[in-house]
């Protein structure tokens, strides 16, 4: 069962949202007025991944903007991270720490979002305007691809197109098993050894 509190009528109500097709401007207005222009910008290529990939940002667009923005206190949005598939798999004290990064004291009572969602959901919406498959050589050094698993049992799209990118590019690859886009959180040490064991191979570590 999913957890209330008392906090709850004290919540903003959650703007509506419509995603503007690729070549539009979609605007997103602040509780204090001010608009956030985010461009949808067209299909740069013909990449199979790509329409995967703006169907997950936009997804999180909407996601951002119906989020609750007030909470009793940071335990409360620990507990909902908690309760959530896609966040259920992180390490012990993962999502208290989480809670307490994400949110601030409120002028009123309670906790809110330090970022608000109208701006978190503007970088969701804005990730695919930037040119995110660099071929190797564009970094001027050695580097390593360390990636959600797309054999994951509901594998976000960010892992079938890193595991894509490595593929047509030739990056060095690694997934890292049963993890999905918050990898780090999720198993933090076999990210940590993948890294390190990188930095031994090219002779760094």
């Amino acid at each position: 069962m999913a957890h209330t509190s008392a906090s709850s009528d004290r919540r903003s109500a959650a703007p509506a949202i419509e995603v503007a097709p690729p070549g539009e401007t979609l605007d997103l207005t602040m509780g204090d007025g001010a608009v956030i222009r985010a461009r949808c910008y067209p299909r740069p290529g013909a990449d199979p991944h790509y329409e995967a990939m703006d169907l997950f940002e936009r997804r999180l667009a909407e996601w951002a903007m119906r989020r609750p923005d007030h909470f009793a206190d940071p335990a409360e949005l620990a507990r909902q991270y908690a309760e959530t598939r896609a966040h259920s798999n992180w390490v012990a004290g993962a999502h208290e720490l989480m809670a307490r990064a994400v949110l601030r004291p409120s002028s009123g009572e309670g906790w809110q979002l330090a970022c608000p969602r109208e701006l978190e959901a503007s970088i969701y919406l804005q990730a695919m305007t930037l040119h995110l498959w660099p071929p190797v050589d564009a970094y001027g050094g050695p580097v390593k691809l360390i990636a959600a698993d797309p054999e994951a049992r509901g594998a976000p799209a960010p892992a079938f197109a890193n595991r894509a990118l490595a593929e047509e590019l030739g990056y060095v690859y690694e997934a890292i098993s049963g993890t999905g886009h918050l990898l780090q959180i999720q198993k933090p040490e076999e990210c940590r050894v993948a890294m390190l064991r990188f930095l031994d191979e090219i002779g760094v570590g």
